[in-house]
């Protein structure tokens, strides 16, 4: 028998070899058909395509040299057998890219572009062969790690240089999280990699491998991206340092140090009864990992996004009704009061905050308000956001001596970061 289950393991080993090797020669050979990456960065050979005109501080291209200058990169772009029209630079790529006055390419904005594009394509190509888990373009929370440690933070001279080899399991674990945040709202553990390169953490995943930009305030807000080794290495302090015990999980009153320690307590229990949490055998208690850590942060950071209000109504929603009543909002409501007593900042009275509450939101039945309520309402941040924290109760109050904003303008410009259709715009340059 164990002769049988050892010829049993070689065969396997043996298909699992050989499968590894067709996917390498697959790869190898469309990522030939490629443009040399090292052409994009050679001056000599850019000279040949690029003028610098006397009133110009850099080089410019007109439409008739990039049309040439395509041709010269990929001569091949029409020999591959799966990329029968894969054209590396189109047309469509001029019209899309900034242009001068004069309708005419910068050379550091086609250069970035190229950049940007032969790596982003690598990455798909990548994905698609070595980390999918079938044909059908599925990949798992555990792949996608595996993709970020690999594939990502190898390709990038900036994040090795500034992450630590023993960090890149909690820099693969931050950038998954953030992914599979937004494009797994069921929690189902996987997600397809079409929505992932259609969407705008692709862009912001490639943005964390490249030190340079088109221009420099694309330049400042990469180095506070999530993605950004900066970003990852601060969340990660902060997350020790509510570690008090040093155990690498947090309680709930380790926890409540969490921001400004305004959460109240009722959400905090809340949470702790909707995650996934471990039972600490000596003190009993409930705690979480930095996983879950990192998806509270998510939550608090992106409150008017559609995954986020997914989870904030299932905590908010105690009975599990589908909808919130005075039941509910006063369940919240009696903690919120309590803190706000103890620093001793008076109250508005349940009925006057209930009422603001409807009255914001509008919900389709007049005595309770489903999550649909709260998305269609444009204002679901404010209203979680004053059950939830102190700190944003406070801010409510007096929004109109201290800023005039109206709440429900922010709410909107929020809620449309990660809206299909602003993904579908924000990646049509690639």
């Amino acid at each position: 028998m164990s002769d049988q289950a050892d010829l049993l393991d070689h065969s396997h080993n043996l298909r699992v070899s050989a499968d590894i090797i067709v996917r390498q020669n697959i790869f190898e050979r469309l990522h030939a058909t490629l443009p040399d990456a090292k052409l994009f960065n050679s001056n000599e050979f850019l000279d040949k395509f690029f003028k610098k005109p006397d009133d110009e501080k850099e080089r410019i291209m007109d439409y008739g040299s990039f049309r040439f200058f395509a041709e010269t990169i990929q001569p091949n772009s029409q020999t591959s057998l799966f990329f029968d029209h894969f054209a590396f630079l189109s047309p469509c790529s001029f019209l899309l890219l900034p242009r001068t006055e004069n309708e005419c390419l910068r050379d550091t904005t086609l250069m970035y572009y190229c950049n940007k594009k032969h790596l982003a394509v690598q990455f798909i190509l990548k994905l698609a062969l070595f980390y999918c888990e079938d044909s059908n373009g599925v990949i798992s929370e555990a792949s996608f790690q595996a993709f970020v440690e690999n594939e990502l933070i190898a390709a990038s001279s900036e994040l090795k240089s500034k992450l630590n080899p023993s960090f890149y399991p909690y820099y693969s674990c931050t950038v998954s999280r953030k992914v599979f945040f937004f494009l797994d709202s069921p929690r189902r553990g996987f997600i397809k990699l079409q929505s992932f390169i259609n969407s705008k953490l692709f862009l912001e995943c490639l943005d964390a491998t490249t030190s340079h930009s088109m221009d420099d305030s694309a330049s400042q807000n990469s180095l506070q991206s999530w993605f950004s080794a900066e970003s990852a290495l601060y969340m990660y302090e902060k997350y020790l340092e509510l570690d008090l015990d040093g155990n690498g999980m947090l309680s709930k009153s380790e926890l409540s140090r969490f921001g400004n320690g305004t959460l109240t307590n009722t959400f905090l229990s809340r949470f702790f009864e909707e995650c996934v949490s471990y039972k600490n055998d000596e003190s009993s208690q409930e705690e979480i990992d930095y996983r879950v850590y990192l998806d509270l942060v998510l939550i608090l950071t992106n409150i008017s996004s559609k995954p986020a209000l997914h989870i904030l109504f299932r905590i908010l929603d105690s009975r599990g009704r589908g909808a919130l009543n005075v039941y509910d909002f006063n369940l919240f409501y009696k903690d919120l009061k309590a803190y706000l007593d103890r620093i001793g900042i008076e109250t508005p009275p349940f009925e006057h905050l209930l009422s603001e509450i409807f009255d914001m939101v509008r919900p389709v039945n007049s005595w309770e308000i489903t999550q649909k309520d709260l998305e269609c309402s444009g204002c679901a941040g404010t209203v979680v956001g004053i059950l939830i924290d102190a700190t944003v109760f406070i801010e409510y109050e007096n929004r109109e001596a201290v800023t005039g904003v109206d709440e429900n303008d922010i709410d909107a410009e929020v809620m449309a970061i990660y809206d299909e259709e602003a993904e579908a715009a924000a990646i049509s340059v690639l």
